[in-house]
C-alpha cells in the first residue's frame, strides 16, 4: 500500500497489491473484480508497518 506520511504522503514505487487493482480500474484495464461484498480489507500504510518493525526490534534488543 502507499505511504501515509514518509517520505511523502501517497508515495508508491510499484503496483503490487491493492494499488495495482485501483490503478488498473482507474485506467479502464480492469473492468470487473470477483470480490466478497461482505468482506473487509485490512490495509495498513507501508511506513506505519516499517516504523512498527523498527520499534519492535529496538525494544527486543534493549530487553536482552
Amino acid at each position: 500500500m502507499s505511504t501515509a506520511y514518509e517520505p511523502v504522503a501517497g508515495w508508491n514505487d510499484n503496483l503490487n497489491g491493492p494499488s495495482g487493482i485501483v490503478t488498473g480500474s482507474a485506467m479502464g484495464i480492469i473492468r470487473t473484480v470477483n470480490v466478497d461484498m461482505n468482506g473487509t480489507a485490512d490495509l495498513v500504510p507501508v511506513d506505519m508497518v516499517a516504523n512498527g518493525i523498527i520499534v519492535t526490534a529496538k525494544q527486543t534488543a534493549e530487553k536482552k
